[in-house]
């Protein structure tokens, strides 16, 4: 845990990408609004004030820029609940000690991809999420929909071993933490796939599974994921016990925070050249436009996710609450 009298400078992550942002951006941010009223996430004027902070819908407006209105508003409302279940039932659960909750939750929520006519129940984010798998369903055609559904149990077991070490208040060797990641971040075959079918260039399975696409799929995955670490970890550092790029770069070479936070970067820089070179070869080596076409949205996700980090009132990079100690509802 950082001294909470140090002011760490916001480091500068490169991002060689072009920013990009959906023209119905204003109607993405008031429908997230809308949405969260309508299951119960938001239930007075001052939650509202702190949802509009957090700014999900610009944050579809830039990760989506290119999808339909319908496909950006279903990646928003589904980052929404990935988002606020994690605070809910993954880190403050862990904290709390509420570990049967984290388990049950994550038991109603299995039960719900398995079978979506079971009755959701009075939780809000049951319901949310049948209405999540249902709008989902009509929205992609059954192949994309069963890989959807194949990465949110991909994202349940990264996620349900991240609120282990976190209960334990133990740090995953580094080897471990890069495995856990890749399926807590949710992005390669949950969000990813949005990408596709709200942008209208679905690739069949047979082209989404060639290695070079999954290995470009995969290193987008990580890019993304170190940005969040960083740009989010600066507040995690005064937190016990959090976990993150930097916590465990700092375990894994005995060094201080401080020093790990240039080490974040670099390794975020390294994932970011590598995700560059197997862009450049799919380009040169593909003739099927709708993986160029992926290659842009994954592109464009990279550069929105990184700004939206930079600005949204879930993270308050340039000035963290040094006195919050754990996640807060919708993260301010």
């Amino acid at each position: 845990m950082l001294d909470q009298s140090l002011q760490i400078p916001v480091p500068r992550l490169r991002c060689p990408f072009p920013p990009a942002v959906h023209p119905a951006a204003e109607s993405l941010e008031e429908s997230a609004i809308a949405w969260m009223w309508q299951f119960g996430f938001i239930r007075d004027a001052a939650e509202e004030k702190a949802a509009r902070a957090a700014r999900f819908g610009h944050l579809a407006a830039l990760t989506y820029p290119y999808a339909s209105l319908e496909g950006a508003q279903l990646a928003c409302d589904w980052m929404i609940w990935l988002f606020l279940q994690d605070d809910e039932y993954m880190e403050r659960a862990a904290e709390d000690g509420r570990l049967l909750d984290c388990a049950r939750h994550t038991l109603r929520c299995l039960r719900v991809l398995h079978d979506p006519d079971a009755p959701p129940g009075d939780d809000p984010y049951i319901r949310a999420l049948h209405d999540l798998c249902a709008r989902t369903a009509r929205h992609a055609g059954p192949e994309h929909f069963q890989r959807f559904l194949a990465g949110l149990h991909e994202y349940f077991t990264g996620a349900g071993a991240e609120v282990v070490y976190l209960s334990h208040r133990a740090m995953p060797s580094l080897e471990e933490y890069i495995a856990l990641r890749e399926s807590s971040i949710a992005l390669r075959s949950v969000m990813f796939v949005l990408l596709e079918t709200a942008g209208g260039f679905p690739l069949p399975g047979a082209r989404w599974s060639e290695p070079e696409l999954q290995a470009l799929a995969l290193s987008a995955s990580r890019v993304n994921s170190w940005i969040n670490d960083i740009l989010s970890g600066l507040r995690e550092l005064h937190w016990p016990g959090a976990i993150n790029l930097i916590t465990v770069l700092a375990q894994h070479h005995g060094c201080t925070p401080e020093e790990a936070i240039g080490r974040a970067v670099a390794h975020h820089d390294r994932e970011l050249a590598d995700f560059e070179e197997l862009s450049r070869r799919l380009r040169l080596t593909s003739d099927d436009p709708r993986v160029g076409r992926y290659l842009d949205a994954l592109a464009a996700w990279t550069r929105g996710n990184q700004d939206w980090s930079l600005t949204c009132g879930r993270y308050h990079v340039e000035s963290p609450d040094l006195g919050v100690t754990g996640p807060q509802h919708f993260g301010e």
